[in-house]
């Protein structure tokens, strides 16, 4: 069913999903899958692939996932980390992934920046 017509409860618990598979991928190191979901993440809030979601060359690194592997490298030194993700609308939108328990993981969109547009989207993920 396409997400346009979904009664809008069915559509929040989606999203919802989308973000607590988000959450249990980085919990469970699985950065390939972390990237892919932060990339479906974006193209709701914003639609556009700028900021941190531009291609790499092929033999590089995307930034996506040096972002993840330096916030779990700060977890396991320091034990918490944060690292801000720059969504494609040229970083006036931004996710902010904080860590301080081996078993928990919050993600909150920095709100001062962004449209009403992407606000009212991300309330859809809460």
């Amino acid at each position: 069913m396409d997400e346009e017509f979904r009664p809008e409860g069915e559509q929040n618990e989606s999203y919802r999903e989308l973000k607590q598979s988000l959450i249990q991928n980085i919990l469970d190191r699985n950065y390939q899958e972390a990237e892919v979901l932060l990339d479906q993440i974006n193209a709701i809030l914003v639609g556009k692939n700028r900021g941190d979601f531009l291609q790499p060359e092929p033999e590089k690194e995307s930034i996506i996932n040096f972002k993840l592997r330096q916030f779990d490298y700060e977890f396991e030194e320091f034990g918490f980390a944060g690292v801000i993700v720059y969504l494609g609308d040229e970083g006036y939108s931004r996710l902010l992934i904080e860590r301080e328990d081996h078993n928990k993981v919050n993600i909150g969109l920095i709100d001062e920046n962004c449209t009403d547009k992407v606000i009212a989207r991300w309330k859809l993920f809460s």
